[in-house]
């Protein structure tokens, strides 16, 4: 063997031991008061995390395996608040988006939801207004049917009625809604995450809830089960029943192999471990760490049937903060603990498992008064996780390379649930002069409205994109009289009837083979 080729080998290996030892901490964003949501992992294995800028733009940034950015996409032009909550990958290799968004209506926000293709591509958006509220879209799941739910707070102007699902088939069009009624003693209460599965979904909070026989309340864990139609099967206001009170509250669910729910959170100032079944009977709560003066823990992962991974922050009574991934197993017993750096000036928000067991969690990282992104990665055993030299192909099915941007999208806007606030001469066709003799003009509306009917819903949306129209004529009889595809940025077009026969003809605009407007021409 050539000097040189051991050379090349010790330098290779003492390489390898080096990237083993480094801690697996990635930022992003530093400069640009950046703060990191959620994390989810791509069909191709890099990661796709959701963040906010100065609460004007979300931010998605996709990366590598190894956490090296590869491109991200801002959404929002700085003028309107917009605050993401969500980002699930869906069926067709997609992503979806949730949040709340201020630009239709600049004093308030509204819940949005928007779906992007795996090419990162927007192909739709939603908003959800109800005038006059601040609403907020919570969280974003997907549905075994190809559908999406949408979980909001604060969509309505009764105050006992501010916890919403709706429901979104795969085009986005809203296919239900349903509001829940709280507890009537509960009061203050606010909703985070929504978790679902094939057979329920279930919404996490906390409410305050009054001690049996005193005034005022203790804040508390509170959640809401329902079926995938969601129709409520039962409520649960945690420990409400315990006499000498209860404070805590839940972040975010997940359901065990067992069919039984865990949650993070926290009771008084310890990170905990709730249990409860899915019949909403209370099985345990598991303190963490009984002695902390101050903590929570915000996320919650399962490793493995038996294995629980939750993230939390916590401070003993004169000691400095930790922050942690906490092994545990499904009875809150702590197996392992691995500490995560600069716990003084970071939070971990969410956190994923990826496809070979290793758990990522994204958060907020403080430099001065700014702040950035922090993703940390550890392996099973909670320690610093290794760098990948073996190649990965990202966004493979893409045919061309995925470039960063930034979009203002022009969202559908869903008005008022039940009754459509809307001014009637931006969603109409206009033909003139009527009565014709010679050439007609055909004016298109400025916004195509549809209004969707399902049992117990009514609901109108304006869509503010589209690709085309098609413009159809009918005489008296039936019969088709002209078909013309009309481009989005057409407003109006000229039409010559002068060989038409004396009558009355009938023009109707349709839109994804639905009849959106139509108009009567009477030709002399």
């Amino acid at each position: 063997m050539s000097r040189n080729l051991r050379l090349y080998i010790i330098l290779f290996f003492l390489f390898c031991i080096q990237l083993a030892a480094q801690a697996w901490i990635k930022y992003f964003g530093l400069g640009s008061n950046i703060i990191g949501y959620y994390i989810i992992e791509n069909y191709d294995k890099g990661y796709l995390l959701l963040g906010n800028k100065n609460y004007n733009y979300c931010w998605i940034i996709k990366t590598d395996i190894n956490g090296n950015q590869l491109w991200d996409i801002k959404i929002g032009d700085g003028s309107y608040n917009c605050v993401p909550s969500d980002i699930e990958q869906t069926m067709d290799d997609g992503f979806i988006i949730s949040g709340s968004m201020s630009k239709y209506d600049p004093s308030k926000a509204d819940p949005f939801i928007i779906k992007f293709n795996k090419c990162g591509e927007m192909e739709w958006c939603k908003v959800l207004n109800y005038p006059g509220n601040t609403d907020y879209g919570q969280s974003v799941k997907c549905t075994p049917d190809g559908g999406y739910v949408l979980l909001t707070f604060n969509y309505s102007s009764e105050p006992d009625r501010k916890i919403h699902l709706f429901k979104f088939n795969s085009l986005g069009d809203l296919t239900w809604q349903k509001n829940y009624i709280r507890d009537s003693l509960a009061f203050g209460d606010y909703i985070r995450k929504l978790f679902t599965d094939t057979t329920n979904f279930l919404v996490t909070g906390f409410c305050y809830y009054p001690n049996p026989g005193q005034p005022g309340g203790w804040i508390r864990p509170y959640y809401i089960q329902t079926d995938t139609s969601g129709n409520e099967q039962w409520q649960l206001v945690y420990s409400k029943n315990i006499g000498l009170g209860y404070i805590g509250e839940a972040w975010a669910t997940i359901k065990g192999i067992n069919n039984d729910y865990y949650s993070s959170g926290r009771r008084e100032g310890s990170p905990e471990l709730i249990k409860f079944s899915t019949s909403g009977n209370e099985i345990y709560n598991s303190d963490l760490f009984p002695s902390a003066d101050g903590g929570n823990a915000t996320t919650i992962t399962a490793l493995n049937d038996s294995i629980l991974i939750l993230c939390a922050g916590w401070v003993l009574s004169g000691g400095p903060n930790y922050l942690a991934f906490i092994k545990t197993d499904t009875s809150g017993n702590i197996r392992k603990i691995g500490y995560l750096p600069d716990p003084e000036n970071s939070a971990i928000y969410w956190s994923a498992k990826t496809f070979d067991n290793k758990i990522l969690g994204i958060g907020t990282n403080s430099v001065g008064s700014n702040s950035r992104i922090v993703l940390n990665k550890v392996n099973s055993d909670l320690e610093n996780d290794t760098i990948y030299t073996q190649p990965f192909t990202y966004d493979s099915l893409c045919p061309d390379s995925i470039t960063s941007k930034t979009i203002d999208p022009n969202c559908d806007l869903a008005v008022d649930i039940g009754e459509p606030d809307h001014d009637p001469q931006t969603i109409q066709i206009k033909v003139f002069p009527n009565p014709a003799q010679r050439v007609v003009t055909v004016v298109l509306p400025k916004y195509i409205m549809i209004t969707n009917e399902y049992p117990g819903l009514h609901s109108a949306t304006l869509y503010y994109q589209w690709q085309s129209t098609t413009l159809e004529v009918y005489d008296l009889s039936g019969k088709q009289i002209l078909s013309r595809i009309i481009p989005k940025n057409i407003q109006q077009t000229d039409m010559d009837v002068s060989q038409w026969p004396k009558g009355i003809y009938y023009f109707r605009l349709t839109y994804n083979n639905r009849t959106v407007t139509g108009a009567k021409l009477i030709v002399n």
